[in-house]
């Protein structure tokens, strides 16, 4: 919400005018509020994707390695006698 200049009252986006002391809001003071909101949107995503691509996503059960067994191949008798000579 904007601030009137006149009376101080807080004014809805959607307002052209001050519901308080009826005066008319310029463009800029209209949409400052907006774009402010929309610039700090795109600065924390921007804050997001470089600390995701620095120490990686938050971590998924999905693909989580730790806690799958790993056992080790079993070779023939073959292959094992031919890694031994």
């Amino acid at each position: 919400m904007n601030t009137c200049k006149h009376c101080d009252s807080l004014i809805p986006y959607s307002s052209p005018e001050c519901p308080n002391c009826k005066a008319q809001l310029n463009l800029r003071e209209k949409f400052q509020g907006q774009v402010k909101k929309v610039l700090y949107g795109i600065s924390l995503a921007s804050i997001s994707m470089t600390l995701m691509a620095c120490y990686g996503g938050p971590p998924s059960k999905k693909n989580d390695i730790s806690n799958q067994k790993l056992e080790p191949k079993k070779i023939s008798e073959s292959k094992s006698a031919e890694l031994k000579r």
